[in-house]
C-alpha cells in the first residue's frame, strides 16, 4: 500500500467508526502485489462476519500481512466458517486478536478447523467470546494434533469413567438444562463435549505458541481439557491465559499434574477464578516437578495461608519461576511464597540456567541476602505503605490483601461482568448506529448539494 509515495507497513484504524465496506476496501489494498502492510488493527469497530468475508479472500493472495485485531467487533457465532477460511488462507499471519466478539461455542468448530490448517499462526486471541467447555473442546482437539484422533474412544472412555468429570459435567448439564439448551443428562452433553474433540480434521503441524482465552467459562472441564495440551508432545504453547474463567481445584489439579511434564510453558495466567487450597496444593507438586515456568499468576483467587505454604514448597524445589503474582487472595502467608521463590533459586542457583557464574558462592550469597530483603519488607510491611519490592532477578513482592483493602476490578462476579459487557456492546452499536445515520445524513447533503451545482 502507497501513500503519497509512502510505503505503509501498518494501518491503525482501531476505534474509527468502520463498517464492512471499509474493511472491504482494505482487503482490496492488501491484495496488490505492491502492498507491504505488516500489521493491520480495525478493532473497536462494527465488523461483523460479512467484512471478514472479504478479508479473507483478500489474504488468499497476500504476503505480508503478519498481525491482524479485530478485536472487539461485532462477529457473531455464524463467524466460524469464515474465520476457518481467513486463518487456513493466510501465507503469514503470525498474530490474530478476535477478542471480545461474541463467537460462542458455535463458531469454535470453524476457528479449530482454522488453527489446525493456519500456516504460521503463533498468537491467537479468544478473549471474552462466551466459550465454554464444549467449544473449547474443539480447539483443544486442534492443538493436540492427531494425538486424540488416534486416543478417539478410549480418551472418551477414560473421562467417561472419572468420577470428577462426571460430577463436572452433571453440574455443567444441569446449568445448561436451566438455560433451556436441552442437555439435561450429564451422560449426553459428555458424549458431545467428547465427540468435538474427535471431529477436527488436522491439516498441519501445529505452530501456535500463545493462546489467551480470558474472560470465558471454560470452567474446570476446560482447564482439564488444556491440561491434555500441556502433557502432550504435539503442541509448544509457552504462554497461556485463563483468567476469569471459573476454573477451581478440579482444574488446578489438572494444570498442576500436567506442568509435572510440561517442557515449553513460560507464563500461565489462572487469575481472578475460584481456587482455594487445595487446588493450590495440587498445583503446587506439579510445580516443583516443573523445570520450564518462569511467570505465573494466581491473583484473586480463594488461596488462603495453607495453599501459600504448599506453593512455597513447591516453588523452593523449582529453580525457573521468577515471577508469582497473589494479590486479592485471602491469604496471611502469600508473602511466604515470595521468599520461597528467592532462596530456592538461592539454594539451587548452580543449576539456574540464567545465574551460572565461575564463583557459585557469590551468587547463592547474593541470593539469599535478597531473599533476607524479602523478608524484611514483608515484617516491616504496613498498610499505609503496600509497595511492590522489585529485586534484581525481577521477583515481584505483591502484596496480600490484609495490605490491600479495595477489591480489584476483576473481583467483580461474573453475572455483573456479564451485564457488563452487554452495556458495553449494546452502547458501542447505539453509537455505531448514530454514526452511520450522521454520515448518511451529510452524504445525502452532499448529493443534494451537487445536484443543485449541476443545475
Amino acid at each position: 500500500m502507497d501513500l503519497l509515495g509512502a510505503t505503509v507497513e501498518e494501518v491503525m484504524l482501531a476505534n474509527s467508526a468502520m463498517y464492512d465496506d471499509g474493511l472491504t476496501a482494505l482487503a482490496h489494498e492488501l491484495t496488490l502485489e505492491s502492498s507491504q502492510v505488516t500489521h493491520v488493527d480495525v478493532s473497536s469497530n462494527a465488523i461483523t462476519t460479512a467484512g471478514v468475508e472479504e478479508l479473507a479472500l483478500a489474504l488468499h493472495v497476500n504476503t505480508s500481512l503478519t498481525s491482524l485485531s479485530l478485536r472487539n467487533n461485532e462477529l457473531s457465532d455464524t463467524a466460524g466458517d469464515v474465520l476457518a477460511s481467513l486463518l487456513a488462507s493466510a501465507r503469514t499471519l503470525a498474530s490474530l486478536d478476535i477478542g471480545f466478539n461474541e463467537l460462542g461455542d458455535a463458531a469454535m468448530h470453524g476457528v479449530a478447523r482454522g488453527v489446525a490448517a493456519a500456516r504460521s499462526l503463533a498468537k491467537l486471541s479468544l478473549a471474552a467470546n462466551g466459550i465454554s467447555a464444549i467449544g473449547l473442546a474443539y480447539l483443544v482437539d486442534a492443538l493436540n494434533g492427531s494425538l486424540l484422533a488416534a486416543a478417539g474412544q478410549a480418551s472418551t472412555a477414560r473421562l467417561a469413567k472419572s468420577p470428577s468429570a462426571t460430577k463436572l459435567l452433571s453440574d455443567e448439564a444441569s446449568a445448561a438444562a436451566d438455560a433451556g439448551d436441552g442437555l439435561s443428562q450429564p451422560s449426553v452433553y459428555l458424549e458431545f463435549a467428547m465427540a468435538t474433540m474427535t471431529s477436527v480434521d488436522v491439516a498441519r503441524g501445529m505452530t501456535l505458541t500463545a493462546l489467551d482465552l480470558y474472560w470465558n467459562q471454560v470452567g474446570d472441564i476446560g482447564a482439564t481439557l488444556l491440561a491434555s495440551v500441556l502433557s502432550g508432545s504435539e503442541a509448544g504453547l509457552t504462554a497461556l491465559n485463563l483468567g476469569y474463567n471459573s476454573i477451581g481445584d478440579d482444574g488446578a489439579a489438572a494444570l498442576g499434574k500436567a506442568l509435572a511434564s510440561n517442557a515449553t510453558l513460560l507464563e500461565l495466567n489462572l487469575k481472578s477464578n475460584t481456587i482455594a487450597d487445595d487446588g493450590a496444593s495440587a498445583f503446587a507438586a506439579g510445580l516443583a516437578a516443573n523445570k520450564r515456568l518462569m511467570r505465573l499468576h494466581l491473583d484473586a483467587n480463594a488461596i488462603t495461608a495453607t495453599g501459600a505454604r504448599d506453593l512455597a514448597a513447591g516453588l523452593h524445589a523449582n529453580v525457573n519461576v521468577n515471577m508469582i503474582t497473589l494479590s486479592g487472595n485471602p491469604c496471611e502467608a502469600c508473602e511466604e511464597v515470595m521468599i520461597a521463590v528467592s532462596e530456592g533459586l538461592a539454594n539451587t542457583s548452580g543449576a539456574h540456567p540464567e545465574s551460572s557464574s565461575a564463583d557459585a558462592g557469590v551468587v547463592s550469597t547474593g541470593l539469599l541476602t535478597n531473599a533476607a530483603a524479602l523478608r524484611m519488607a514483608t515484617e516491616t510491611a504496613t498498610e499505609a505503605a503496600p509497595s511492590r519490592l522489585h529485586n534484581p532477578l525481577g521477583i515481584r513482592l505483591e502484596p496480600s490483601s490484609r495490605f490491600i483493602r479495595r477489591t480489584p476490578l476483576f473481583c467483580i462476579d461474573q453475572t455483573s461482568a456479564a451485564h457488563a459487557i452487554k452495556r458495553h456492546r449494546a452502547e458501542r452499536k447505539s453509537k455505531h448506529r448514530r454514526q452511520r445515520r450522521e454520515r448518511e445524513a451529510r452524504r445525502a447533503l452532499e448529493a443534494v448539494a451537487g445536484s443543485e451545482h449541476s443545475f
